[in-house]
């Protein structure tokens, strides 16, 4: 349901800026299945039509500035984004503790720990998946824009964000760009 770039912002948030509690926090927190399926620390698959990742040498500092911009506002955009999951969960009269759970059984049916779901639970889990589903689609448009607004097309964003997972140089000038 994800594309490229919620998927690896996911991962790419929590490399950068692992240390800021709240983006690191906010990530663990999120009721939604999709967001649990880009394990920490775990390398997304390159976006299709990329080949490699960039050396260092060919990333100028002003991509790099723009990468650093758009990063913390997807950042910004990911926060509002849980709390609004949250809540949509809430509002269907789930708990988001349930709402996991049930997850969670629909995931494995036979894992240790999941409890029968009654069919009003099941109702409720669905119109919580449907609203999700709005909130993520919202998302990743509100990204890709964000991505667009400083200067970068997508594609050169993953391109980028490629480099800097295989590159701790590049890791650790964009973590100081954006702790500043």
């Amino acid at each position: 349901m994800f594309k490229p770039l919620l998927t690896s912002t996911v991962t790419l948030a929590l490399l950068l800026v692992g240390s800021l509690p709240g983006v690191a926090q906010s990530q663990q927190t999120a009721p939604s299945r999709e967001n649990q399926q880009a394990p920490q620390g775990q390398q997304q698959p390159a976006p299709q039509g990329q080949q490699q990742a960039p050396q260092a040498k060919d990333i100028s500092q002003e991509e790099l500035e723009k990468f650093a911009n758009a990063v913390e506002q997807i950042q910004t955009i990911q926060q509002e984004s849980q709390q609004q999951m949250a809540q949509a969960v809430e509002s269907t009269g789930l708990s988001e503790q349930r709402y996991k759970q049930i997850d969670k059984a629909q995931q494995n049916p036979n894992a240790e720990g999941t409890s029968e779901v009654s069919d009003q639970e099941m109702q409720k889990f669905q119109q919580a998946q449907s609203k999700l589903a709005e909130i993520q689609k919202q998302s990743q448009s509100k990204m890709e824009q964000a991505v667009k607004d400083v200067g970068l097309e997508v594609q050169q964003f993953n391109r980028i964000f490629a480099a800097i997972q295989q590159n701790p140089e590049l890791l650790k000038k964009v973590r100081q760009m954006i702790q500043k």
